[in-house]
């Protein structure tokens, strides 16, 4: 048998804009089991809490082996509902290109 002791460690994303104010910083939330709504709330909690400028927030259930999708969150809305990694990461690149890239 293998004992194997483990403790929790810090956030990173609160220190993120701490550091380096103009940073345009996207979140990501993943939570299981629950209703859309608060999937909502809680991304725009985590983007309040940490200065994000936008949330990747999808909900467990809804990832399959070759289907992966979730809402893309900013400014408090629902902006996009990517469907595919591609998808999310061009959904991604194109809301920081409306920003110019930076704060």
């Amino acid at each position: 048998n293998i004992i194997l002791g483990l403790r929790r460690t810090q956030k990173v994303i609160p220190l993120i804009k701490r550091n380096n104010p103009n940073t345009f910083l996207v979140g990501f939330k993943l939570l299981k089991d629950v209703p859309e709504e608060e999937l909502i709330r809680v991304a725009n909690q985590l983007a309040g809490e940490n200065g994000c400028d936008m949330v990747f927030a999808n909900e467990l259930a809804q990832l399959g082996e070759s289907n992966h999708l979730g809402m893309l969150i900013r400014s408090g809305k629902v902006v996009d509902r990517p469907i595919g990694k591609k998808q999310i990461a061009e959904a991604i690149v194109r809301e920081m290109m409306k920003q110019g890239g930076n704060k």
